[in-house]
């Protein structure tokens, strides 16, 4: 992050202008449950143990050699950060209401209303990495728990079990691959995968009614071996009333958490929303 914010700073510097504009606030994505009011880490999966108690805006302040002041240090989630960057110029541009899915090395969502985040009151709102899922009962979760969505959809989690059933290990890009060449075990294992996050988006779907759905990340980029089975879950388990609702391609790849994260900060100096 502080090297992100030089270069930052080195990129104002020679601009051609006049007068360099002055960094005002610094807007962050990160792993782990942020309490936005004070940029702390809460919580975070086994992955980034160590993550957790983090004060985002103390460290940064706390570096030898920087002036931040009273500069704002405004902490997200990533796929929170991600949720806004879609909202604001992405997919989701224009809508009242957005869930956001970023399918990757794991499994995050988001939720945007009026193009606000609700965090919920515990700032875990949207995590849908950690819903009890169907056909993950066996399956472990980055948190250590059995039966949760990320275990079973999320890239790493699709070579494990590919590993697990075959004895041959890959990693997400070769079990892609090897479906596009008709592996059948790869293609049953994305299929199952991508079934699994459209049980948990239609159930979402029920309970929030948003406009749309956008989605993405990495996984999301393999095209119609993973969207086709993922669509067809959803229009099977979801209600007919609200079988319409968009399942949309993200589309600003992975300038997205940069973006939110620069709006979050906007809004916080404005108190209101960038146009």
């Amino acid at each position: 992050m502080a090297d992100a914010i030089d270069q930052a700073r080195h990129s104002l510097d020679h601009n051609g202008l006049e007068k360099a504009p002055e960094i005002v606030a610094v807007g962050i994505g990160t792993a782990g449950v942020v309490d936005t009011a004070t940029s702390r880490i809460l919580s975070s999966t086994e992955t980034f143990a160590d993550w957790v108690g983090t004060d985002l805006g103390a460290d940064l302040r706390a570096i030898p050699g920087w002036a931040l002041g009273d500069i704002p240090v405004i902490g997200n989630n990533d796929v929170d950060a991600h949720a806004l960057g879609e909202a604001w110029l992405g997919a989701g541009a224009g809508l009242g209401s957005m869930v956001m899915v970023a399918v990757g090395t794991g499994v995050g969502g988001a939720l945007v209303f009026g193009g606000e985040l609700w965090t919920g009151s515990r700032f875990v709102a949207g995590e849908l990495g950690h819903v009890p899922t169907p056909g993950a009962s066996n399956l472990r979760c980055a948190c250590g728990r059995l039966g949760h969505l990320e275990g079973l959809a999320a890239g790493p989690a699709m070579a494990r079990r590919y590993t697990h059933e075959t004895g041959h290990r890959v990693d997400g890009r070769e079990l892609f691959q090897r479906a596009g060449n008709g592996d059948p075990t790869a293609r049953w294992v994305i299929d199952e995968a991508a079934a699994g996050l459209g049980r948990v988006l239609a159930g979402l779907a029920v309970a929030i009614d948003p406009e749309a759905i956008v989605i993405g990340g990495g996984v999301s980029e393999a095209g119609d071996l993973w969207w086709r089975p993922l669509r067809n879950s959803f229009q099977s388990e979801v209600i007919d009333v609200l079988a319409d609702v968009p399942l949309l391609p993200a589309t600003l790849g992975g300038d997205a958490p940069v973006i939110g994260a620069a709006r979050a900060a906007y809004s916080h100096l404005l108190g209101g929303l960038p146009t």
